[in-house]
């Protein structure tokens, strides 16, 4: 539907620029918004090593993206402070706080509000370094026809991976490598596979916050 900041709820779809996003959170005279689907496919960074804050996609994001976007609309997105936690389970930096208008959600925001088991709060009790759980058809996004796997902000078991989303709503915690599509687990001590022959981007879904 139509962008309307009188009638805007949870879980609505809307029509915001050029992209379809849905509401996830509605605060007073503001809501977090998401894109529906995967609107492209880049790396995170063109460096091996990289914090949220050093990205290239966050520079994109907050650039060449932004621009996609009339002056009005602009001043619409607010300037958000951004707390980028470490890794819950690796301890990895997630680097210094950023004032962005456009970014990408945390591990601990995917949980919040695509649903929460309780396997982040409970994550020393086993092994198992990925959060795969009732709420995974909720975290799944398409590019096209196709479900693909998308970038979070948080880093992964070292400064050269980061958390994402896998193509079935699987949350990879120690990551994807921020210059080519591979997941790896150090714990077994080799990679769990290319994402697919050739692909070497992972999806982008953008978020803001938009002044109601």
């Amino acid at each position: 539907m139509e962008f309307n900041s009188t009638s805007i709820k949870t879980d609505d779809v809307i029509s915001f620029g050029s992209y379809n996003w849905r509401v996830i959170d509605v605060k007073r005279d503001k809501a977090l918004l998401i894109t529906e689907n995967i609107i492209e496919k880049r790396k995170y960074c063109n460096e091996y090593k990289a914090t949220w804050k050093t990205c290239n996609l966050r520079i994109y994001l907050n650039s060449e993206f932004l621009q996609n976007f009339t002056e009005e609309q602009q001043n619409k997105i607010e300037d958000t402070l951004l707390i980028n936690k470490d890794n819950p389970w690796y301890g990895t930096d997630g680097g210094i706080g950023t004032h962005d208008k456009i970014f990408l959600l945390s591990l601990e925001e995917v949980i919040k509000y695509f649903g929460d088991s309780g396997q982040l709060k409970n994550r020393f009790s086993n092994d198992i370094d990925n959060i795969n759980d009732q709420y995974n058809s909720k975290r799944i996004a398409k590019h096209g026809n196709d479900a693909y796997w998308w970038w979070l902000r948080t880093p992964g078991e070292d400064a050269g991976s980061v958390v994402g989303v896998s193509y079935d709503g699987i949350i990879y915690v120690y990551g994807y490598n921020v210059s080519y599509a591979m997941a790896y687990n150090p714990a077994m001590g080799h990679q769990i596979g290319m994402i697919y022959a050739g692909e070497n981007n992972g999806g982008v879904r953008p978020a803001l916050w938009l002044h109601l």
